[in-house]
């Protein structure tokens, strides 16, 4: 049985880990290839959810889906819901987005470990894609720790987790607050830019510098001091 909703397969392998359908974390969404495990990930399931499906298929955390994500792919864009059959209601509110998904990316990594060292279709490896949705310092540093040779690597177009931090475009969460996150923003950047300090003079497959892209991208005047270099950055974070 393919399930239409994220919901149902959840409960399923949550509730009834020996019910009618045991099989139901191990099947795959035809269009997408995501298993139960990929949907859950993707669409902000909390991590009790997806140690549940973990549990039901322990080798789910290792599936690639058919644009090569594993399920850690997807858990490290937090502010994206990914498609394939439903969504799941997000954390509670006490618990922002960004705060819930180092909870999962934990889980995940904790199954699969060298899922941190993956890379999808685009050559993005989780890290990437953390980067790109400026995600929590805490969801970065465990996938630092987890690789830490990953603030080094590019993907097929060239570019580094710091170049996708400082173009990146997300959303602010909903219970979080422009200033949240925007020091958010900034201590990520900070992250990133410690993990590989020659990054900053990095130039993507088009001569873009992490510089050249955040300013283009409007990013704050802090960001672009960091990345400017010391004699610049006079703003501390508190």
């Amino acid at each position: 049985m393919i399930f239409s909703s994220l919901a149902e397969a959840a409960a399923s392998a949550r509730d009834e880990p020996e019910g009618r359908y045991p099989e139901a974390a191990g099947e795959a969404e035809p269009f997408s290839g995501m298993l139960p495990l990929h949907l859950a990930a993707g669409n902000r399931a909390t991590p009790a959810v997806v140690a549940a499906l973990v549990a039901a298929r322990p080798g789910a955390a290792s599936v690639r889906d058919r644009m090569g994500r594993l399920p850690l792919h997807l858990a490290a864009e937090p502010s994206v819901r990914h498609g394939g059959g439903g969504v799941v209601r997000g954390a509670p509110a006490r618990l922002p987005a960004h705060k819930a998904a180092a909870a999962v990316v934990a889980a995940l990594l904790a199954a699969h470990p060298d899922g941190a060292q993956t890379k999808d279709g685009f050559g993005k490896l989780p890290l990437h894609l953390a980067a790109a949705d400026r995600a929590s310092v805490e969801l970065v540093t465990a996938l630092l720790a987890a690789h830490p040779g990953g603030a080094k690597e590019k993907d097929a177009f060239g570019k580094l987790p710091l170049h996708l931090a400082a173009a990146g475009k997300a959303e602010p969460d909903a219970r979080e607050g422009k200033l949240a996150s925007q020091t958010r923003h900034k201590l990520l950047v900070r992250t990133l830019l410690a993990a590989h300090p020659e990054g900053v003079e990095a130039k993507d497959n088009y001569g873009n510098r992490p510089l050249d892209l955040a300013a283009r991208n409007h990013a704050s005047e802090s960001v672009v001091k960091i990345l400017q270099g010391p004699q610049h950055n006079t703003c501390q974070v508190s």
